[in-house]
């Protein structure tokens, strides 16, 4: 899905996409792994938000992740689905923009 306040896809300059090996899942603004609740505020109180990609076999169905968008918004994605041909996942955008 790709909106105003959502960018994903592959190569450079995207919140979500394949990094350049394809066994991982690079997520450029930051990421966090959380358990719930699943909620803005959960997003917005996260301080563990990591750079790193993620391997794709460390992600299962259910996983949850906070995302930093480069639009300086947080998105929970959910993951439902990952190979190294693709990631299905659900993500929830929110607006307004957050200070970074």
């Amino acid at each position: 899905m790709t909106t105003p306040t959502w960018n994903a896809g592959t190569g450079g300059d995207h919140d979500v996409g394949f990094a350049a090996d394809a066994r991982r899942l690079s997520v450029d603004n930051g990421h966090a792994v959380v358990n719930g609740p699943f909620a803005f505020a959960t997003c917005l109180r996260e301080t563990g938000y990591a750079d790193s990609a993620i391997e794709l076999r460390n992600l299962q169905p259910g996983d949850a992740l906070c995302v930093r968008t480069n639009g300086h918004r947080l998105a929970l994605v959910t993951i439902v689905s990952a190979s190294e041909q693709a990631v299905e996942f659900g993500a929830t955008a929110w607006d307004p923009p957050v200070p970074s």
